[in-house]
């Protein structure tokens, strides 16, 4: 293995030990949590694996849905015991195979230096962070569906094994969350389009029909029982009525702001989108579909969520792996068209993350030669880009007096208000 593979997995490593550290010391979270584990517990004391209806509070409401992640709790309570942490335990290790599988995807579309920045970007996120330490569906339903684009990337590269993992990750997402796991599918479009061969189309129809297959025998038993009462489950109430109660007074911006104050750095990706409408040349090129699947997904989702009536805190999680590779999209344009060496793409991610940080980030990044074929041999001197110039006045913050929980606030929230126009200024100035 070599040194950027053992750099890449000490990364993934050293993330998950800190998402593992005092799981447990916090009780079951309510209210999502709570069901998901009463359904495992269901399926340890009275083997009920199939459907856990009569034993759950609400009856059949709490057991509509899917259950892959009441499946796991309940192999990791029969493993380890009932606890919290047999609770969190298949989120968390779902985060690993997310971490893992967006580094792959990455690495197909920028460099190892902005590969290894969109993992962290992704880690640091509190949406990311919060939920993944819960029994929650959405971290699990996106590792899944990273470990689906990145086997549609390499069935394009001509890895027909490619189709059995996208059938295997495809029935997993189906059996961990309705109708937003057909997203996958879209992943798919780049290869039927471009209609590379017989063999190909094939292969795409055949993981569809597999991950069709694999969640079929559980929605099949549950409609059968249930009828119309489970089927009207399908219909994704969700997007035309506001469910619980829950419905964000910033409406279509909700998740707008939510991101922003989660992850600053993740306003790039709206900036990007928004300027590659104008300036065409900041899209990718056509055979770049690992590209073109990570931006049609952040737009797809982005839309579908912002108009949908109802709106919840942890639905940003489904949102974040979209957002990631355009993010480092942008980060690697302006990075190319500044100039600027990898370790000081990093140090600009970095700053990006949290402006208090320059001091260090400056310190940190070595001052090295760097040979490209349009220019010659230079010196970089940090202090001196741009990009750091324009973020220097965002050093101030005052922390909000919100709960964490309820809206991800956090120190940087009076710098996030910024970043949006500071990127666009950025994002022209180096065109």
């Amino acid at each position: 293995m070599t040194q950027r593979g053992h750099t890449v997995i000490a990364t993934i490593m050293v993330l998950t030990g800190l998402l593992f550290m005092r799981v447990g010391s916090i009780e079951v979270q309510p209210w999502d949590e709570g069901l998901y584990a009463m359904r495992a517990r269901a399926i340890v004391e009275h083997n009920v694996w199939m459907d856990q209806t009569p034993f759950t509070i609400g009856g059949l409401y709490s057991s509509t849905p899917p259950p892959l992640p009441s499946w796991a709790m309940a192999l990791s309570m029969q493993a380890l015991g009932p606890s919290t942490t047999s609770i969190r335990l298949f989120g968390l290790l779902c985060s690993t195979l997310a971490m893992a599988m967006l580094y792959l995807v990455m690495r197909r579309i920028v460099t190892f230096e902005h590969a290894l920045v969109s993992v962290v970007v992704l880690a640091s996120a509190l949406p990311w962070w919060w939920y993944a330490r819960q029994g929650m569906t959405e971290v699990p339903l996106m590792a899944f569906m990273l470990t689906a684009l990145w086997a549609s990337i390499k069935l394009a590269e001509g890895w027909k094994w490619g189709a059995l993992v996208f059938a295997a990750a495809f029935g997993s997402a189906l059996l961990t969350k309705m109708a937003v796991s057909f997203l996958p599918l879209l992943f798919l479009v780049p290869l039927l389009v471009q209609r590379r061969n017989a063999v190909t189309v094939a292969l795409c129809i055949g993981a569809v029909i597999g991950g069709l297959a694999m969640a079929a025998p559980w929605y099949v038993n549950m409609a059968t029982i249930y009828g119309d009462d489970f089927l009207l489950a399908l219909t994704v109430p969700q997007v035309t009525h506001v469910v619980e109660g829950n419905a964000g007074s910033l409406g279509p911006l909700y998740y707008v702001n939510q991101l922003v104050i989660a992850q600053p750095l993740l306003a790039a990706a709206m900036v990007y989108a928004a300027a590659a409408v104008v300036v065409r040349r900041l899209l990718p090129d056509a055979h770049q579909t690992s590209a073109i699947s990570g931006i049609a997904w952040f737009v797809v989702t982005m839309l579908l969520f912002s108009v949908s009536a109802t709106k919840n805190p942890h639905y940003v999680v489904m949102l974040l792996p979209a957002l990631v590779p355009t993010t480092t999209l942008f980060v690697a344009v302006v990075a190319s068209r500044m100039a600027l060496a990898p370790r000081a793409t990093f140090c600009w991610a970095v700053v990006m993350e949290d402006p208090a940080l320059v001091p260090i980030a400056t310190l940190n990044v070595a001052v090295v030669p760097e040979r490209r074929a349009s220019a010659p041999t230079a010196t970089l001197e940090l202090p001196e880009v741009p990009a750091l110039k324009a973020l220097l006045p965002m050093t101030t913050f005052e922390p909000p007096e919100v709960p964490l929980n309820i809206a991800f606030a956090h120190h940087r929230s009076r710098a996030s208000a910024l970043i949006p126009l500071r990127l666009a200024s950025i994002l022209f100035r180096a065109l």
